[in-house]
């Protein structure tokens, strides 16, 4: 190559290279954009529902242990 080429070949990959990164940038803010989208539809439904679900876990677990300790009380020496 000559210094005329090299040049040229050196300009052209920086405003290439200037030309890709807004391009990647844009393509960053949109896909993040769409991520919490998706994420404020899951925390205002599904969270609550597993919330919800994770309450009536611990409820059943109470009266399970409550049932089971039923039998002992009073018999205690």
């Amino acid at each position: 190559m000559t210094k005329k080429g090299l040049k040229t070949f050196i300009v052209g990959g920086g405003v290439a290279i200037s030309l890709l990164i807004p391009l990647v940038a844009g393509v960053i803010v949109y896909q993040n954009n769409k991520a919490l989208d998706y994420y404020q539809e899951i925390a205002s439904t599904k969270i609550v529902l597993t919330k919800s679900l994770g309450e009536i876990l611990f409820k059943f677990r109470q009266i399970r242990i409550a049932v089971r300790s039923v039998p002992f009380i009073g018999n205690t020496p």
